[in-house]
């Protein structure tokens, strides 16, 4: 059972990593020629660049498998980076769900250092930890400024959240600084938990 689940993770990472190009160049072909292109014709592009990351894909597929665990640190951070801000976007600027990128971060980096020393390990995930909590920290502090230019924001966020009172400006920053405290303190749990799970 346990090798089924380490062959599961095995391939999702290979899933993770191989799906960039497609979904990158996909937005680059859309977003790229909206300033050129007339409307009609933008999903050609868009299409076209997914076909053709599909490609690339397909040609890194055999180097991505064999060099799995040795793939260069910055490879890993631009990939990081990547979905960070794909999930921020696709979910406008709501945060929480980021966080779940602690879970297949921290798995494959505490796979990848199995064989390493404890000091080693320890290196590698603190460095993990410092890079993706300051992404966390970015991604929370773009939010809250979002959201304090709002005049509105306490209203928002008393109508999203059905709540019976007003929402003061206070209550506001008391929500965002607790929240993200929360978040923070999930990614950390996260990160660690699934690092020292897989490099053990």
């Amino acid at each position: 059972m346990k090798a089924f689940r380490k062959k599961i993770h095995f391939w999702l990472w290979i899933m993770m990593i191989l799906s960039v190009s497609p979904i990158l160049l996909f937005l680059v072909g859309w977003w790229g020629s909206v300033a050129f292109i007339p409307e009609p014709k933008i999903w050609i592009f868009a299409l076209s660049g997914f076909i053709f990351g599909i490609l690339l894909s397909f040609l890194l597929f055999k180097k991505v498998i064999q060099n799995l665990f040795s793939i260069p640190y910055i490879i890993l951070v631009f990939i990081y980076i990547f979905y960070f801000i794909g999930i921020y976007g696709f979910f406008m600027g709501f945060v929480p769900p980021v966080v779940l990128l602690s879970i297949p971060a921290g798995s494959y980096l505490g796979e990848r250092a199995r064989t390493c020393t404890e000091i080693e390990k320890q290196r590698i995930l603190n460095r993990a930890m410092i890079f993706t909590l300051l992404c966390l920290f970015i991604g929370c502090f773009t939010t809250a400024y979002l959201a304090l230019r709002e005049k509105t924001i306490g209203l928002q966020v008393q109508h999203m959240l059905g709540l019976p009172f007003l929402v003061t400006h206070f209550m506001v920053w008391v929500l965002i600084i607790v929240g993200s405290l929360l978040l923070f303190i999930v990614h950390h749990f996260l990160i660690a938990f699934c690092f020292k799970k897989f490099s053990s």
